[in-house]
């Protein structure tokens, strides 16, 4: 079942299940996985993903729009062109535990959709000053379990505490307010 839900095989499942009892994170039972130790689990997968992270396709935009209108544009543009734009880091965090202000949007866009998403939005590639941060997607990995909350198209809880600990200055308090509110519970 969790196989086919996170479309992989059984045995990466397998192997996932063995390591986390291996490091004494989880329990196997005959009730199934319990997971004791999720902070062990994330900080992990945090210092991972932070070192595959630089090889993503990122485009550092700006637009003149304030920042809560160009979030609102994406919202149209989903609507309106069926292009899906997710929020992630400070932008897709405070959607869960608001601790945090920001001006800057950190977007998660499939690649095929890019070009699309920059007309619409009227954003321009710069090298500096930048005010909109995107990931450019070749697949959908990273947007397994997201969310849309209040109309808005938000990365998963996971997914935006290991993009928001690769920010400096309070990316990290972002992350474990992520962390304690909606990974843990």
């Amino acid at each position: 079942l969790l196989s086919k839900k996170l479309q992989c095989s059984i045995g990466q499942v397998s192997k996932i299940k063995d390591y986390l009892c291996k490091q004494l994170w989880a329990h196997m039972s005959p009730d199934g996985l319990r997971v004791l130790d999720a902070q062990a689990i994330m900080r992990a997968w945090g210092d991972t993903y932070s070192q595959k992270a630089a090889a993503f396709e990122v485009l550092d935009c700006h637009t003149l729009l304030a920042i809560p209108e160009f979030e609102e544009r994406t919202q149209q543009i989903h609507a309106h062109l069926g292009i899906d734009c997710y929020l992630t880091c400070f932008a897709g965090g405070v959607r869960y535990a608001p601790v945090v202000r920001y001006n800057k949007v950190h977007l998660l866009v499939r690649e095929k959709d890019i070009q699309v998403f920059l007309e619409a939005t009227a954003c321009k590639t710069v090298d500096t000053g930048a005010n909109v941060h995107i990931q450019v997607l070749s697949s959908d990995e990273m947007l397994y379990d997201s969310r849309e909350l209040k109309g808005q198209q938000v990365a998963s809880p996971v997914q935006v505490y290991l993009d928001c600990l690769k920010l400096k200055g309070r990316g990290e308090e972002m992350a474990e307010a992520v962390l304690a509110k909606e990974i843990e519970k």
